[in-house]
């Protein structure tokens, strides 16, 4: 009779912690516990949850960004971080200034690529700038 007493109560103890209960109480010197088992009888203000028996989904993951993606971005940065950027803009191994419109012209560019590239998201964290040249 005494072991059938104590299989019952670990199976409900068992099923208590399947069924996400959780148990939080402060003790006599201020301490914060929480726990998967009831504390003490003598413990008083003692919250119980129950959460759910299956963990929630993950959020969506979302998808790497493209190559281009990540360099349309880099290269935005750099176009407005910068009043003035070199740059081989016609592939002769020579860095020509980019300033003023002109410049506004390649930030111009990059965004429009981000908008083809990324789809329109808006970048999870600011890239890090890519110089140019």
């Amino acid at each position: 009779m005494t072991l059938m007493a104590v299989g019952l109560a670990g199976c409900l103890a068992l099923s208590a912690a399947d069924a996400g209960e959780i148990y939080k109480w402060t003790d006599e010197q201020g301490r914060t516990h929480y726990s998967d088992q009831p504390p003490p009888e003598s413990q008083k203000n003692v919250e119980r949850r129950d959460l759910p028996s299956e963990p929630n989904s993950e959020p969506p993951k979302s998808e790497p960004e493209s190559p281009e993606c990540q360099l349309a971005r880099k290269n935005l940065k750099v176009f407005e971080g910068n009043p003035v950027v070199l740059m081989d803009t016609n592939n002769d191994g020579t860095n020509e200034r980019l300033e003023g419109e002109e410049l506004q012209r390649y930030a111009d560019r990059a965004r429009q690529q981000i908008d083809s590239f990324c789809g329109n998201k808006p970048a999870d964290e600011p890239a890090p700038a890519q110089e140019q040249g």
